[in-house]
C-alpha cells in the first residue's frame, strides 16, 4: 500500500476551476500507476484534498492530490 500526496491527478475530473487542465500529465501519472500494477483505493474523504489560491485571473483551484494505491500482491 502506498499513501501520500502525489501532486498529480489521474483524471481531469479530479480538478475543478483554476487554469487549463493538463491532460498529458494525467496520462503520464496513470501510466506510471499501471506500470507498477497500482490500483487507486477508493476514499470516503472529501473528493478534493487541495484548495489552492486564486491566481492569474483564474478561480481558486480544487484537486484530489492525496490518494492511496494498492496492488494484488
Amino acid at each position: 500500500m502506498l499513501i501520500r500526496d502525489f501532486k498529480e491527478i489521474i483524471s481531469t475530473s479530479e480538478k475543478i476551476e483554476g487554469g487549463p487542465g493538463v491532460v498529458r500529465k494525467c496520462i503520464q501519472f496513470g501510466k506510471w500507476a499501471q506500470k507498477y500494477g497500482l490500483i487507486d483505493i477508493y476514499s470516503f474523504s472529501p473528493k478534493f484534498t487541495l484548495r489552492g489560491q486564486e491566481s492569474k485571473g483564474y478561480n481558486r483551484v480544487f484537486k484530489k492530490l492525496d490518494r492511496g494505491f494498492g496492488n494484488h500482491s
